[in-house]
């Protein structure tokens, strides 16, 4: 009995060696806990910025089967330049990452609305034989829009209250503007910065857009100082006029066909203007009818 149990107990040993090396192979598909090496970066500029994530394969194999998604804030627009938005949940399906190879994602976002406080952002990451590993990135606050209009419509302020000292009935200053900021003419009292201030009409102008969350917001109407600074736009240019007491409709109206008729003049030219003002014609006129 003694022999037949030791050559039982040897066929066991022989069989138990036999399948542990048929099951070898299949264990070598599931990778260590540091097969991917992940990184994620943000680069904000005020309401909008970039994510960027970065996956790294770190074993001396190739990775299948790569799947990256993360929930969208609702307070958020992403557009990814890999991957899809879909329902609200970013993904991003890696087929293959060879031995040492990387793949980078970036992340265009917006804020649709003012954020008070930071938003985190979770990434999940899962590979077929690898645990699912979990990311964040930290999206900072909106900027504080009212203060944004508060300081540029100061800076405005200061600009026309040193702009401004004759007491007449007419327009005190005129200025012609266009939509990009370059000053196309101005008339009245010579002033030491006429360009700097005609860009602070189209900064203050964006800057009450943004804290109004309204695209189509206009500014129309600015009073201080027993004066009225009144702007009226166009599509390519807008006309500012500082008056003495209140602009009355009767001379907004006129600024308005001045305005119209000096656009109709120099469509072609203003859709794409450079500064040069050789190529615009009736500037005088529109700035003397005002």
């Amino acid at each position: 009995m003694g022999g037949v149990n030791r050559r039982s107990v040897g066929a066991a040993v022989w069989i138990a060696l036999m399948i542990g090396l048929a099951v070898a192979p299949a264990a070598s598909a599931y990778y260590p806990a540091q097969a991917l090496e992940l990184g994620v970066s943000v680069s904000p500029s005020g309401t909008s910025g970039l994510i960027q994530v970065s996956v790294a394969n770190r074993v001396g194999s190739g990775i299948e089967g790569i799947y990256l998604e993360s929930v969208v804030p609702p307070d958020l627009a992403l557009q990814p330049d890999h991957g899809a938005v879909v329902g609200g949940v970013w993904r991003w399906v890696i087929e293959r990452l060879g031995a040492d190879e990387s793949a980078l994602a970036r992340l265009a976002y917006q804020d649709l609305r003012p954020r008070s406080a930071p938003s985190v952002l979770l990434l999940s990451v899962r590979a077929t034989g690898l645990a699912p590993i979990d990311i964040q990135a930290s999206l900072p606050a909106s900027p504080p829009a009212p203060a944004l209009v508060a300081l540029v419509g100061l800076l405005a302020f200061l600009a026309v209250a040193g702009a401004v000292a004759v007491r007449r009935p007419s327009a005190e200053h005129v200025f012609l503007v266009h939509r990009s900021g370059m000053l196309i003419g101005a008339k009245g009292r010579p002033l030491r910065d006429v360009d700097l201030f005609s860009g602070m009409l189209v900064i203050l102008q964006e800057a009450i857009r943004r804290g109004l969350r309204d695209p189509v917001a206009q500014l129309k109407e600015m009073r201080f100082d027993g004066r009225t600074l009144a702007l009226v736009h166009g599509k390519h240019a807008l006309l500012a006029a500082v008056v003495r007491g209140e602009a009355t409709p009767r001379r907004l109206r006129r600024a308005e066909s001045i305005l119209r008729e000096f656009e109709a003049a120099n469509g072609a030219a203003l859709r794409d203007w450079n500064g040069d003002l050789a190529g615009l014609a009736g500037i005088e006129a529109a700035l003397a009818g005002v």
